[in-house]
């Protein structure tokens, strides 16, 4: 069963910005959900949803890579 991290309007906002930076062609979608990392998992699956849409879209980016992006280091976001 899929769990899902305890996360804040601010947490998704954030985590939101973050996709459309790194995939402009998902501007149309928000984070709403974050699926929780089993403890092997190497990667991160955002559940996406925008207005209109049936089901939520799955985006999934590396642990490391979301990590170790400036995205998270800039102050002119």
């Amino acid at each position: 069963m899929v769990e899902f991290v305890d996360s804040s309007i601010e947490d998704l906002v954030s985590s939101t910005m973050f996709v459309h930076y790194v995939k402009p062609s998902l501007k149309n979608k928000m984070v709403v959900r974050i699926e929780k990392p089993k403890p092997e998992d190497r990667s991160i699956v955002f559940r996406m949803y925008s207005k209109g849409d049936v089901e939520e879209e799955l985006f999934v980016l590396s642990a490391d890579y979301i990590l170790d992006h400036p995205f998270w280091n800039d102050s002119d976001k």
